[in-house]
């Protein structure tokens, strides 16, 4: 069983003239596949994918389901670029697997034009009998969260994910939660928050909370914050740039100091957020405080 892309053929790159090299002669495949995908960049970039593949064509490895599948994989980091590529790859998948539909799904779900694809996507593989697993389920929500228009089809996707018996997942449950809050539909996001009470972690509490200071109830988020069992950069982060969004600026810079006073890692969303509270406010020495903050952190 194969998808059809028609309007996105698989052409095989050419072998460019600085092919990526090998060291070993070993001939296992396995292990030219990792050595040949483990010289690419941390974040490779459309063309150096296409260069690894090339490679793989060269040594015959290209047709096989686990090259394909980390081709996927990279082809989603680099999306949206790489979405047409992906598209190409996963046609050319015989069979293929949850892993790599769920990394075609979330190359879409990184393109904003393309996030009713992811849906229409998934349809169509679960009518093929592609598998779907917990995993799955984030990139869909990630997709439908990029516009309110979104939210009956996220909804759907919930349902769906309760059908499967997916629901009570921690992955599925943060993005769900996430989903909820990012569409403005903070009771449903609630609600899901509450179902499990013994099964969350940190970002599952920074979800909630973000959809608490996203809707403007900032009161709300202060007592989720403060029944935080445990908080990182993200959850400081939240409710600084909640309180000044909502011109609450003199709490956010009280937490704004609280944080650098506990010798936590400031990053710049919350200095440029406290710099901004500080000139609405006119505070000069505020203003100093964090130029030092900037200066000791060694922020360019």
């Amino acid at each position: 069983m194969r998808f059809e892309f028609s309007l996105f053929p698989l052409r095989v790159p050419p072998r460019p003239s600085h092919a990526l090299s090998l060291s070993s002669p070993t001939l296992d495949p396995h292990h030219l596949l990792r050595e040949t995908l483990s010289q690419l960049p941390t974040q490779p970039s459309l063309s150096h994918i296409l260069q690894a593949h090339a490679r793989l064509v060269v040594l015959g490895l290209a047709s096989s389901r686990a090259a394909a599948a980390r081709l996927l994989l990279l082809a989603a980091a680099a999306a949206p670029a790489a979405l047409a590529y992906a598209r190409a790859v996963f046609a050319s998948i015989d069979r293929p697997t949850a892993f790599a539909a769920n990394n075609l799904i979330r190359c879409f779900a990184r393109s904003r034009a393309a996030s009713r694809e992811a849906l229409a996507f998934y349809s169509r593989a679960r009518r093929l009998g592609v598998p779907s697993n917990n995993y799955t389920f984030p990139f869909l929500l990630q997709a439908c969260s990029v516009a309110p228009a979104l939210l009956r089809e996220g909804a759907q996707v919930h349902a769906h994910a309760v059908r499967l018996g997916l629901d009570g997942d921690l992955y599925v449950r943060n993005a769900l939660i996430h989903f909820y809050g990012s569409c403005g539909e903070i009771t449903s996001s609630r609600r899901v928050f509450d179902e499990w009470p013994r099964s969350r972690d940190v970002v599952t509490w920074n979800a909630i909370l973000a959809g608490y200071a996203r809707s403007g109830r900032m009161s709300a988020a202060e007592e989720v914050f403060d029944e935080m069992p445990q908080r990182d950069v993200i959850s400081w982060s939240t409710m600084i740039v909640g309180y000044v969004q909502n011109g609450i600026l003199e709490k956010g810079l009280r937490l704004f100091r609280e944080m650098t006073r506990r010798g936590l890692m400031v990053n710049e969303a919350i200095l440029v957020t406290a710099l901004s509270a500080s000139a609405q406010l006119g505070l000069l020495e505020n203003g100093q405080f964090i130029h030092d903050t900037v200066r000791k952190v060694n922020f360019p």
